[in-house]
């Protein structure tokens, strides 16, 4: 398994347009692909999870 760590800096956290394109380059991956914060998990192909809850937020 890869792994990889990634700090978002912006204050307001992941937004819609960057969580997309996120998305776009995780299902193009064709490998499950999945983000993880604060103890939670998010399928990374899927951008409703991403954004669903708002854990994802840097605050």
């Amino acid at each position: 398994m890869v792994t990889f760590n990634h700090t978002i800096a912006d204050a307001n956290g992941l937004h819609a347009r960057n969580a997309m394109h996120l998305v776009k380059g995780a299902r193009a991956l064709g490998c499950q692909v999945y983000v993880d914060c604060k103890g939670r998990r998010a399928d990374a192909c899927q951008v409703m999870e991403l954004m669903g809850s708002g854990w994802w937020r840097a605050r």
